[in-house]
């Protein structure tokens, strides 16, 4: 068993001995919180004021400077409310999440992802902002494209179709570097500038 290295004190309050961290030894005085309070001339026994669970209903009590963020009277409570669980999603989702970065994302693939989660092919609420850029193009200057097709009342691209970038750039998503093409006719695009710089490095 390792030795113990920091330091056994005696509590300012109560007298109790208590262990430190080497690290602590030179600032604790008290072996608890509530003898900490004492100590330093706070009442931990005032008045709390009696709150109702939202959730089963059973009357708890807190301290009064709590009252106000209190509402379930445990976390069983709290996480059996679905209410509660809706709005964590909600807070935990587009500009509510933490991480949110203003819906534009880059991918490990290289492409530029854009947060739509309305979208009816988007994959975790994102969908690949080359084509999207192209279905707003296409949508708005040319709605009786083929290349279009209706889910509910909107129009969207075709999942069967890919969009080219011209520049290989992945991430240049400007219209008039992106052009739509069968996936076929997509691979054997890419096959034949694959086999062009291959002769160029020859």
């Amino acid at each position: 068993m390792a030795k113990f290295r920091g330091a056994i004190l005696s509590c300012g309050t109560c007298g109790k001995e208590f262990k430190v961290s080497p690290n602590r030894a030179a600032t604790a005085k008290y072996c608890s919180n509530k003898c900490a309070g004492v100590g330093r001339g706070l009442d931990f026994e005032l008045p709390k004021v009696a709150i109702v669970c939202k959730w089963c209903g059973k009357t708890f009590f807190e301290h009064r400077c709590h009252a106000d963020r209190r509402t379930y009277c445990s976390n069983d409570c709290r996480l059996a409310d679905p209410v509660y669980r809706e709005g964590c999603s909600e807070r935990g989702k587009g500009e509510g999440n933490a991480m949110w970065t203003g819906g534009i994302a880059a991918h490990t693939d290289g492409y530029i992802y854009e947060y739509c989660p309305e979208h009816p092919l988007a994959k975790g609420r994102y969908v690949l902002q080359h084509r999207l850029v192209m279905e707003r193009h296409l949508r708005e200057h040319y709605p009786e494209s083929p290349c279009l097709i209706k889910f509910g009342e909107q129009l969207y691209l075709n999942p069967e179709l890919s969009v080219h970038h011209d520049n290989e750039d992945k991430t240049d998503n400007r219209v008039e570097n992106l052009r739509v093409m069968t996936m076929s006719d997509h691979n054997k695009l890419h096959n034949a500038l694959r086999r062009a710089k291959k002769l160029e490095g020859e």
